[in-house]
């Protein structure tokens, strides 16, 4: 996985997700990182409490415009997140792919 510009806190902590559902654990370990609590990141996003907590676990996926709003918010790497997101759903539907997302430079 190729990821430019993009500043990752814990590389180590990615690695070690589950295949399954890693934007659901990621969001989770970016929002326990930084002591946010559920009903205050959902507040954030706009979302109830609920939905925040079923992203988390895995039972429902966020829309792209949805996972780019999270990143902002708990200072995430959207790029990588994204690919977790189409993976996540390419998963569900059990196809043996893997989607790698590459940030093109700005110039």
């Amino acid at each position: 996985m190729t990821i430019d510009a993009v500043n990752i806190r814990d590389t180590d902590v990615f690695d070690d997700l589950p295949k399954t559902n890693r934007l659901g654990n990621s969001i989770r370990c970016f929002r326990k990182c930084d002591e946010i609590t559920l009903t205050d990141a959902a507040k954030a996003l706009g979302i109830s409490k609920q939905l925040l907590s079923n992203y988390e676990r895995g039972k429902q996926l966020p829309s792209l415009q949805k996972v780019m709003d999270m990143a902002t918010i708990l200072g995430a790497p959207a790029v990588l997140w994204i690919q977790y997101r189409i993976n996540d759903e390419i998963s569900k539907l059990d196809f043996d792919y893997t989607v790698t997302l590459t940030k093109k430079d700005a110039s």
